[in-house]
């Protein structure tokens, strides 16, 4: 009998809008790949939503560059100046 491992990360789906998140910290940042910085990722945001705020978790992290990867971009630069 063969064991199957399924990955179930890439199937969650957070509610999560990125026009909530801020205090955005990122990490990975190579000059020298500029302009893609393809190293470079999510590594602290915290969401503010119905007046409560909270650090997400790295699986959201990583979510939200997935869904997002424009409004990420605009982020990473806007950090970087």
């Amino acid at each position: 009998m063969a064991l199957t491992i399924l990955d179930a990360s890439q199937d969650l789906e957070y509610d999560i809008d990125p026009s909530n998140l801020d205090d955005l910290e990122f990490e990975g940042i190579d000059h020298g790949d500029y302009p893609d910085y393809c190293d470079a990722f999510l590594s602290s945001a915290t969401e503010t939503k119905n007046g409560k705020s909270r650090d997400l978790s790295d699986e959201e992290l990583e979510w939200v560059i997935d869904q997002y990867p424009e409004w990420f971009s605009e982020k990473l630069h806007d950090y970087m100046h």
